[in-house]
């Protein structure tokens, strides 16, 4: 039987496969566009404290101790896009990133073959990236945004960029702009980075549909999703070492029967809802998203991300503000005293450890964050761009989801994130 993981690297090179082929038949057949394109960000950052390492997404190594880093945003990409005719084409991008685990199928983030039905319709195969927000489309392409990054509280939870299926969709005019719906279904899967561990989490039958108007000056995106993730009757990813133990201590410590309650896996939905809002039209760069992560899992808290942002362009130089954050919509949950068993100190000592574990997960998992941000983009020439930022966050002792972890927090946390970028596309 063919693995699931091998399977997807068979997908993908039978994409590129496809492409190629296309490419070669082009000296017979003919073809209307071949385009090979590129982006690339040379990033210097400097952020973390003893405790908290600062990755923009969480499928990256952290930056701890306020050290400077030039893997924390810096990375380079290809795109090879043909259109053989009006109907039929494809694209392959990779991006060379720093990632906790790093190989060909993770780099490559698109690979997928396209066919227009008709001028409104068209339909995509392979390995397409996740149409969930805003900069769906250029997350990886720093020069295509205003910041150094996007905002960490609305986008790092994101860390899925892509997945191996399909969608459909219907464009066409409508009120002085281009309205689009889409539908998108498939499976992926990304290695996390939480609490030190590296947790391999698949995301699977996805069902996501796209609402958005844009026109000139205006940009709308309504977003939905229903993704499930671990398999209905084990525990969640990553917890089942914890999980356990739990179980082995069950007999002198009943309360822990709640958290493997937490840890088990019944209802394996995550819904996610999104809405985005832009304008764009000299001198002033505006931009708004909203969206809540609700899932029916006991373990992982709904949480509401959001952000707003304003720039200013003078010339060749674009002043910006940014607020944003994420905060669970829930109380916080807490692990169950650990027993006292007087005759037998030692194993008291254990259970005590063992409950600081059990607290340490619920606290990686949940998000109570705030960012100000104030920054500087400097457009050099048509393709580059040098950018500064300062971000001053807020960070809840009991919401460090967003970090890597050395060590737990004791209280609530204030980090400096410093950061100087270079863009191009090329």
């Amino acid at each position: 039987m063919i693995s699931a993981q091998r399977l997807r690297s068979l997908m993908i090179l039978w994409t590129v496969l496809c492409l190629s082929g296309v490419a070669s038949a082009s000296n017979s057949v003919g073809i209307k566009h071949f385009r090979f394109s590129g982006f690339a960000t040379l990033g210097v950052t400097k952020s973390g404290d003893e405790d908290l390492g600062f990755h923009r997404d969480l499928d990256r190594e952290g930056v701890f101790d306020g050290d400077w880093s030039i893997a924390a945003d810096s990375l380079v990409g290809v795109q090879f896009d043909v259109t053989v005719n009006d109907q039929f084409g494809g694209a392959v991008q990779l991006v060379g990133k720093d990632r906790t685990e790093d190989s060909l199928e993770n780099s490559v983030e698109w690979a997928f073959l396209r066919y227009r039905l008709n001028p409104n319709w068209t339909v995509r195969a392979g390995r397409i990236g996740y149409d969930l927000f805003m900069l769906s489309d250029y997350r990886n392409v720093g020069f295509a945004y205003l910041w150094t990054r996007p905002p960490i509280e609305f986008y790092a939870p994101l860390t899925f960029t892509g997945f191996n299926g399909g969608d459909i969709a219907w464009a066409g005019g409508f009120g002085g702009g281009t309205l689009t719906g889409k539908i998108a279904y498939g499976n992926t899967a990304c290695t996390f980075n939480i609490l030190g561990n590296l947790v391999d989490i698949e995301a699977r039958n996805i069902i996501a549909a796209t609402l958005s108007w844009e026109s000139d000056r205006w940009q709308f995106k309504l977003n939905a999703s229903d993704t499930q993730v671990g398999e209905k009757g084990g525990f969640f990813p990553g917890s089942a070492p914890l999980a356990n133990i739990l179980q082995q201590v069950s007999p002198i410590w009943p309360e822990v029967s709640r958290v493997l309650d937490d840890f088990y896996v019944s209802n394996s939905h995550i819904f996610y809802y999104a809405a985005g809002l832009a304008y764009n039209s000299n001198p002033w760069q505006i931009q708004a998203e909203i969206s809540r992560t609700d899932p029916k899992l006991n373990l992982y808290p709904s949480t509401l991300q959001a952000y707003v942002s304003a720039g200013y362009k003078v010339q060749a130089f674009t002043p910006y503000l940014m607020i944003s954050g994420g905060q669970v919509q829930e109380d916080a949950k807490q692990a169950p005293d650990a027993p006292v068993l007087p005759s037998a100190p030692q194993i008291s000592g254990q259970l005590v450890a063992i409950q600081q574990g059990v607290q340490s997960v619920y606290d990686a998992l949940n998000t109570d964050q705030t960012t100000l941000t104030a920054g500087m983009r400097w457009d050099i020439r048509y393709d580059t761009a040098l950018k500064v930022q300062l971000d001053h966050s807020w960070v809840g002792q009991k919401g460090f989801s967003l970090w890597d972890t050395r060590n737990i927090p004791t209280q609530d946390k204030k980090v400096y994130t410093f950061s100087i970028n270079l863009n191009c596309i090329f």
